[in-house]
């Protein structure tokens, strides 16, 4: 029996600054012909451990061949040994595999010899590198992923005095089992997990590979992708192509309808990322989904989107609802609540006794909690932001009894967004809930949990959410109380006239476009004749980056819809009124284009490790301005930027990671820009504020009341802000 092998590696430098895997691989091992050795050694904190590793471990199995005759229990013996004799502050993961005939004598071979007799595959590992076999085309895992997440290991850590924090041992350690990290051997140990199999002449593949690979690739996916090659470098390097720099897809999903109050465009693309996790609802009759039954099984979370495109003849008395569901950790959550979530809010007692807000608010609860109920969600650890739109039947005015006007209502958790264009003025229908936020962050240290460098307990960029379970565990506090909470802003708009679109979409896009802009790309292309889902597309294909080398901005997944708001007008009638406004100067003056936000950026690319800051809304933003200072800046300002502890916000200003303004943008001929803190570029200046300017106020969302509704407490601030 013929072995063929291909070894591939990369240190993958766009993220990695150093290569700290060791791979080796033994053919005619222990000089018995076709007799096998592959180790693969990730290394973290440095390479020492994992070189030693790829270095000495096969000599010590060997040298143990005579003295411990059980297999299993020699490599067990030779993973413990090199912590025993390399006491290091790094530390490495580790998968061994031997292919070993049974009737060879392995103690003792100075020349080649060839065996004939049963192969029997024996593996070993510690953390989460992975050894899979490929056994008449179907993957078989011969290892054991040792993470934080794992009960068994959450509970042997427990007992020894440790813990897991955002399922990492002690808030430090992704993996539960390592070769050496020795301050934290008491916890992390190097006993690995072992397996043993007979060959067959229908195994084909053994793959054996560090997380770098499985991260982003399921067992059988891997397997699917090599079954056809003939040889093992083929297989190893199609693997490593496939894998290390993922291509952009920028292939895009729409969706349309229309009816006479609405016409709407939805449209997706996946982006620079591995997989898309983004979903959608739009339906334009609410009142149809009365009788529909929300799936309660795995099969509604394979539903990406809901739409759809006619309604009921009696067009004055429906309600439309259009949603934004951005995933992450997994497109499981988003689905299911693309799929689910319209139907509970269209059942509900509130809903149909015109109850819009609380309607609202409990259909995201129930959402939350039907997953947390399905034994088929509750332990996904995916999540999704949140952002819908209902737009009621005509009602009676709140100004003038007499008229009847429709209102729009935004429910909003998390950081996607929804924008109304007011005469060609953005007015934002949702505000970001981010970790930093006063409100929020009051909120997460209440609850037991801690902002770090931008995000709820160092990991979740965002701090509402459905899903995100890990941080709803405080059994002492409601559901509106807790560290990450489902619970979300309400913001009403009584329709006056001026409405003319909606756009709804991700973060994918508010990243790299401010409100403002998205609208005046959307009223110039529908000005110009434009097809919406057309304009979808080319704010998608606007805010995609050349490359996946900016640290996140510009290569998520991205989602947008745009609603048409008809009034009593044709399609053609709406057109024609939003192209003479726009050529007449009615309202907001809107530009003929908005500047490329790639062109010439300079953005600092430590984001991705930092993780501290969010860079975004570009334009003459804080971000173009300062990443274009060669040392301009005031050391106070430099100091944050270091440290991860700004935020870039929408209005041109910079945050500190509490939220309170302490630099704004204004043109250079502003009495204030003679500071000689402020920074200038390009005309512009970022100006110092000190502690107690209003604007701080203004910047940071608003002020705190501490009335004991959270609920209502969370909205009046953004009232206020609207109301200003």
């Amino acid at each position: 029996m013929s072995t063929s092998i291909g070894i591939s590696e990369d240190q993958n430098s766009k993220f990695r600054r150093t290569m700290e895997d060791t791979v080796t691989v033994l053919s005619d091992f222990n000089n018995v012909k076709n007799q096998l050795y592959a180790g693969v050694f990730d290394g973290h904190a440095g390479n020492s451990l994992s070189e030693f590793c790829g270095a000495n471990l096969h000599k010590m199995i060997v040298n143990n061949f005579g003295k411990i005759e059980n297999v299993s229990d020699n490599l067990n013996h030779s993973f413990l040994s090199v912590d025993k004799e390399q006491s290091l502050n790094s530390g490495c993961t580790a998968v061994v595999s031997l292919i070993l005939y049974s009737g060879a004598n392995n103690t003792v071979n100075d020349s080649l010899k060839e065996v004939d007799g049963k192969r029997t595959l024996y593996t070993a590992n510690v953390g989460d590198a992975r050894a899979v076999l490929c056994r008449n085309g179907q993957a078989i895992r011969l290892t054991y992923d040792h993470k934080g997440s794992d009960d068994n290991e959450q509970r042997r850590i427990m007992d020894a005095g440790g813990y897991i924090l955002n399922g990492r041992v002690n808030g430090v350690l992704a993996v539960t089992r390592a070769l050496g990290d020795s301050p934290m051997k008491q916890y992390v140990v190097g006993s690995p997990y072992t397996t043993e199999i007979d060959l067959t002449e229908e195994d084909e593949w053994l793959i054996v590979a560090c997380d770098g690979l499985w991260d982003v690739a399921t067992d059988n996916q891997v397997v699917e992708l090599i079954k056809g090659c003939s040889t093992g470098e083929e297989a190893s390097k199609l693997l490593l192509e496939a894998y290390l720099i993922i291509p952009k897809v920028v292939d895009k999903s729409y969706a349309t309808g229309e009816d006479a109050d609405f016409v709407y465009a939805v449209s997706e693309m996946q982006g620079w990322r591995i997989s898309m996790e983004d979903a959608h609802t739009a339906v334009l009759d609410l009142n149809r989904a009365h009788d529909s039954q929300a799936p309660e099984s795995q099969d509604a979370a394979n539903a990406k989107s809901f739409e759809t495109k006619e309604s009921n003849k009696d067009v004055s008395k429906k309600p439309a609802f259009f949603a934004v569901y951005d995933g992450h950790g997994g497109s499981n959550v988003a689905r299911y609540t693309g799929a689910t979530l319209y139907a509970r809010l269209a059942r509900s007692h509130e809903f149909k006794s015109g109850d819009w807000h609380n309607a609202l608010i409990n259909s995201y609860l129930n959402t939350d909690e039907a997953i947390k109920a399905n034994p088929e969600l509750s332990s996904d650890p995916s999540g999704c932001t949140a952002v819908s739109v209902l737009i009621t039947p005509p009602e009676s005015s709140s100004v003038d009894p007499s008229n009847h006007a429709r209102k729009i209502i935004c429910a909003n958790a998390g950081d996607s967004r929804a924008v109304l264009s007011l005469a060609g003025e953005q007015f934002s229908l949702s505000y970001d809930h981010k970790p930093q936020n006063e409100l929020e962050s009051d909120r997460i240290v209440k609850a037991g949990g801690f902002v770090e460098i931008g995000r709820v307990n160092g990991n979740l960029a965002l701090s509402r959410a459905i899903g995100d379970f890990e941080f709803k565990q405080n059994s002492d506090l409601g559901p509106e109380a807790q560290i990450v909470t489902a619970v979300p802003d309400i913001i009403e708009h009584e329709c006056t006239g001026e409405e003319e679109f909606l756009v709804l979409a991700c973060d994918g896009i508010w990243d790299c476009l401010s409100s403002q802009q998205v609208i005046d790309i959307t009223r110039r292309a529908i000005a110009n004749g434009d097809e919406l889902k057309d304009i979808c597309a080319h704010i998608m294909d606007k805010c995609l980056a050349p490359d996946s080398e900016l640290g996140g901005i510009g290569c998520d997944n991205m989602t947008i819809t745009i609603v048409a708001i008809l009034g009593d007008r044709s399609q053609e009638e709406w057109r024609n009124w939003v192209r003479q406004r726009v050529d007449n100067g009615v309202g907001y003056k809107t530009p003929e284009s908005v500047p490329d936000i790639f062109e010439k950026s300079e953005i600092p690319m430590d984001r991705g490790e930092q993780g501290g800051f969010d860079a975004n809304r570009f334009g003459n933003s804080p971000l173009s301005i300062l990443s274009n200072m060669a040392g301009a800046s005031g050391s106070s300002l430099q100091e944050a930027l270091e440290s991860g502890g700004i935020v870039f916000q929408p209005s041109g200003s910079v945050t500190n990671k509490d939220g309170q303004l302490v630099y704004a943008s204004m043109s250079d001929d502003s009495e204030e820009s003679d500071d000689e803190s402020a920074a200038s570029h390009d005309g512009q200046k970022i100006v110092p504020i000190k502690d107690g300017d209003e604007r701080q106020i203004e910047a940071s969302g608003g002020l705190t009341d501490t009335s004991d509704d959270p609920i209502k407490s969370m909205n009046l601030a953004q009232e206020k802000k609207n109301d200003e």
